[in-house]
């Protein structure tokens, strides 16, 4: 197994990096930040009600579904152009997770996650202030990410691979009755 989702904000240069090095993979845009980017295009008093509606479309069970809710959302808010243009144009980038597991999506969707690894990070570097060299600050940190991952790994997962294995299978079985059907 590779590396099959990466998750981050809309930041070009990670974007491309991302897709450059890993060809394979899927980029799935983070869904709390592009509501923040939302915001842009509406008056603030509107940005709880259009939070509510990405919401509806995130959580959709299906890509149908969420298609369905956002062109609904779309009629909705069809006086205000730039933002049912803007969302016409980039909602695309945060629906990837509908190519996962429904078990995955609800992890695979923000990047909180890393900024959660991020935040330990940061939480166990401050007290020490100075490293001697950049191998000792290499060193905490990675033992950092080995605890994590420790975790993840012999406790509480964070994503169960065995569920994304039988997915998989369950897809390709799909897929060969849909091409079986065809012929």
């Amino acid at each position: 197994m590779g590396v099959d989702t990466i998750v981050s904000d809309d930041h070009k240069g990670l974007v491309n990096a991302a897709m450059l090095c890993f060809q394979v993979s899927q980029w799935q845009r983070c869904q709390f930040h592009f509501g923040r980017n939302a915001r842009k295009h509406l008056p603030r008093k509107m940005y709880s009600e259009v939070h509510r509606r990405l919401r509806s479309i995130w959580d959709a069970p299906d890509r149908e579904t969420a298609y369905l809710l956002m062109q609904k959302t779309l009629d909705y808010y069809g006086h205000h152009e730039s933002f049912c243009n803007w969302l016409e144009e980039n909602i695309e980038d945060c629906l990837a997770v509908f190519n996962l597991p429904p078990e995955h999506r609800r992890r695979l969707r923000t990047t909180n996650g890393v900024e959660r690894m991020h935040e330990e990070v940061k939480r166990r570097t401050i007290p020490v202030r100075i490293f001697p060299n950049r191998d000792s600050a290499l060193r905490l940190i990675g033992s950092i990410w080995q605890d994590i991952h420790e975790k993840w790994i012999t406790g509480k997962r964070y994503l169960n691979m065995e569920v994304l294995q039988v997915w998989e299978e369950e897809q390709e079985k799909k897929e060969a009755e849909t091409i079986s059907m065809e012929c």
